[in-house]
């Protein structure tokens, strides 16, 4: 058996093989992201990869309407308003072509319809709803005209670390750091009658019996995907998860998965029991390892931390010698990569930096956001580096918008298609 299906085989019985039907996917694919070989030769990432062209929307500025993205922010792009929370502020609304302020989405607060941090928030693709965290099991439903449809309270499967996804009337809720007491990766409810549908079992031998030690938290970084945390128990593992970005995300209608700790994008069928490989990213010697594993076993490893798809690429972050815990108390920030899979071509860079090269306009790198729910990949620059960058920009060939920015105006969206 050659590398790839040893790595298929070991995913499948990961995830699916440990389902609630004990059901097994029998198809393969060809459809491999060459990490591995990209590695050996990496190169800058430019915007040209990423996608054909570019949209740049300034955010009006206003006393009301100033926003930070940042480590500490929260932005989502819907088909036709971008939402950014800060931790001490309501959710702000801009129109998504002009840039203009709309509105904010509830208050700041403990009381009926309120919330205490602006940044934990999701959007529902398929409804265009907004669910703000209350706390752990319980979300107020927002329209974008900013008015509270309902609060809704749900379970969360037992674990350090869930993450949601919410899709129509479904939710789909991940373990992305299990607790001993753990018995599945994901429960699936319907949020109109709080019914459980389904469930992916967790086998024992994945769950580690020595106790928490410590659980460290990253604030924001676009690589994580928002707020994340490694655990430490207290055999000296590690584990690594998200809060923000969920494992579980739709593709043109179809929900795929993929774990941190396997290297298999799924595509789940009729239920998370039925998953089939849709690409497997060969990372040779760079992955291969469980999901508990020691800080000295890791330190070579590289860890794909997120994961971005649209019609034309696969966006992937990776860290490596993520669990070094004292460097990180130190700020010596770890070896962290980007690359890209052209869905069209099959061909896969890897640069050893997270930041983009605009080889569009003469503006400086930037580092990918997320992606809207149109598909469209969403990064953004600080008002005070475009003004710097625009000394070097001849005035004819400035838009309008860029000779009027100022420093302490609010960002600039950038949407790439």
């Amino acid at each position: 058996m050659n590398k790839m299906s040893v790595t298929l085989s070991l995913c499948i019985g990961l995830l699916s093989g440990c389902s609630g039907n004990g059901s097994k996917s029998s198809e393969t694919t060809d459809q491999i992201i060459r990490v591995e070989e990209a590695l050996k030769q990496p190169e800058k990432i430019l915007l040209s990869d990423i996608g054909k062209e570019v949209v740049y929307v300034p955010l009006e500025t206003t006393d009301s309407s100033l926003v930070n993205i940042s480590s500490t922010g929260t932005m989502k792009v819907m088909d036709d308003v971008i939402l950014i929370g800060t931790k001490n502020h309501p959710i702000k609304v801009f129109n998504k072509k002009t840039g203009r302020y709309l509105r904010e989405i509830g208050k700041i607060g403990n009381g009926p319809g309120e919330y205490t941090n602006g940044t934990l928030f999701h959007i529902n693709a398929k409804t265009k709803n907004i669910y703000v965290e209350v706390n752990p099991t319980q979300r107020h439903i927002y329209d974008t005209n900013g008015n509270l449809i309902k609060t809704i309270t749900y379970e969360n499967p037992i674990g350090v670390l869930t993450t949601p996804l919410f899709w129509g009337d479904i939710l789909y809720n991940f373990v992305t750091i299990p607790s001993p007491a753990t018995t599945c990766f994901a429960k699936v409810y319907d949020l109109r009658t709080d019914a459980k549908l389904d469930s992916l079992l967790l086998p024992a031998e994945n769950i580690p019996a020595s106790e928490i030690e410590m659980v460290m938290p990253f604030s924001g970084m676009e690589i994580f995907g928002g707020r994340s945390f490694m655990m430490k128990i207290k055999d000296q593992t590690w584990c690594f998860g998200s809060r923000a970005t969920s494992p579980f995300w739709y593709y043109k209608d179809e929900l795929r998965l993929k774990d941190v700790y396997n290297d298999t994008i799924f595509t789940i069928k009729n239920s998370i029991s039925e998953m089939q490989p849709k690409y497997i990213f060969d990372m040779g010697k760079w992955g291969g390892f469980k999901r508990y594993e020691t800080e000295d076993y890791m330190s070579d490893k590289l860890i794909i931390t997120r994961i971005l798809e649209t019609d034309y690429a696969i966006y992937f972050n990776m860290i490596q010698n993520m669990y070094n815990l004292n460097n990180w108390l130190k700020q010596i920030w770890p070896p962290m990569y980007c690359g890209i899979y052209n869905k069209e071509d099959g061909t896969v860079k890897v640069s050893k930096k997270l930041e983009i090269k605009n080889d569009k306009d003469a503006f400086p790198d930037f580092s990918i956001y997320n992606v809207s729910t149109d598909g469209e990949v969403i990064a953004y620059y600080q008002a005070e580096n475009l003004v710097e960058a625009r000394k070097d920009i001849p005035e004819p060939d400035q838009p309008d918008w860029l000779k009027n920015l100022k420093e302490d105006d609010n960002p600039v969206i950038m949407i790439i298609k």
